[in-house]
């Protein structure tokens, strides 16, 4: 499965699941594939979003007190956050590092 990897807003880097990932991979295997992407879910934590992404349901996740902690927004996962197969969905934003499934890993 392809994953994009948002560390800050202008940067993206396009990575794949090991060969082995099971579906679904659980709350563990995730928790290890995004740490290791992105060391700061690790201290801080991440949340998850259901997101609209390549014209299907896929799974972002993001630092959970991103906003709280004044990182900046991170305007492409932001749009990301936003969309909708019938248009925007709501106005929510997102602040530091996002990782976007190309589609659903959480079960």
């Amino acid at each position: 499965m392809i994953v994009l990897h948002i560390p800050r807003d202008g940067i993206m880097t396009y990575l794949d699941t090991p060969a082995d990932w099971p579906h679904p991979p659980g709350y563990d295997r995730i928790k290890s594939f995004l740490n290791n992407i992105e060391s700061s879910f690790s201290i801080d934590g991440f949340d998850h979003v259901n997101v609209w992404f390549n014209n299907k349901q896929a799974d972002m996740f993001v630092d959970e007190a991103g906003r709280m902690k004044n990182l900046p927004l991170n305007s492409y996962a932001t749009e990301v956050y936003r969309a909708g197969p019938s248009g925007p969905r709501h106005d929510g934003t997102i602040h530091g590092p996002a990782i976007i499934f190309d589609g659903r890993v959480w079960f």
